[in-house]
């Protein structure tokens, strides 16, 4: 008996022995396919978490601009001679229904423009905003905040649109949530960023300045959208 379970014994080690003798060499080519997918992977997240913070910064200085707008009409009807507080309440009232307007003509001015709907959107809207303080009559004032509101429901839904684009769907919610922090941050700082702007009690120099703001992150996203075009291009070459 004891000679039985010496021999399965010594059976067992030597299968053992060749079991580890049979175990296939770790292909190197598998490894670096593995590393080279993971780096893509991290880099993609970089890239990500790059346009989600520029996008929320986007959003914050967009929601500044249209805020500032809301803020100083009233005082700059008043200052201007162009009419009372309750007409620049009614302005507002008609961009917000250019807003609604806008939110219906996205969808197919999307189609057609694609990327370029937010450098178009900013540069109408800053165009629109800086127009208001050399407008001499209400009307005038009208049709440019009605543009203006048009102009600006093309750019927040692209803000979103991109987000959820360019995201998963587990971080989808995450992100666009982080964008709507910018936007509420920036409707908050927006009194303040008007005395800032207006320097002082200076409605009509405000709301120009929030104009100059819009085109200027016209410019920016524009040019954002032409370096990643040639980069694409170039990774194709």
């Amino acid at each position: 008996m004891k000679y039985t379970k010496k021999k399965l014994n010594k059976n067992k080690q030597v299968k053992k022995v060749t079991n580890i003798k049979k175990k296939k060499p770790i292909n190197k080519t598998v490894l670096r396919r593995k590393e080279k997918i993971n780096l893509v992977i991290e880099k993609r997240y970089k890239i990500v978490i790059g346009l989600i913070i520029l996008l929320t910064l986007l959003t914050f200085f967009t929601l500044v601009s249209m805020m500032v707008v809301a803020v100083k009409l009233p005082t700059y009807f008043v200052q201007a001679y162009i009419g009372t507080p309750t007409d620049a309440s009614n302005v507002w009232s008609a961009v917000n229904l250019a807003t609604v307007v806008g939110g219906f003509l996205f969808g197919p001015i999307y189609k057609k423009l694609g990327k370029y709907v937010l450098p178009l959107g900013l540069l109408s809207a800053g165009i629109c905003v800086i127009i208001i303080p050399f407008a001499s009559s209400l009307w005038l004032v009208y049709t440019v905040s009605m543009i203006d509101g048009i102009a600006g429901s093309l750019i927040i839904p692209y803000i979103f649109n991109r987000i959820s684009e360019v995201s998963s769907a587990k971080k989808a919610p995450l992100f666009t949530s982080i964008a709507l922090v910018g936007s509420n941050l920036g409707a908050f700082m927006a009194p303040y960023a008007g005395e800032v702007l207006g320097m002082g009690m200076n409605a009509g120099l405000a709301i120009m300045n929030a104009g100059i703001i819009n085109i200027i992150l016209a410019i920016v996203s524009l040019a954002v959208i032409f370096i990643l075009s040639k980069a694409t291009v170039a990774k194709r070459i």
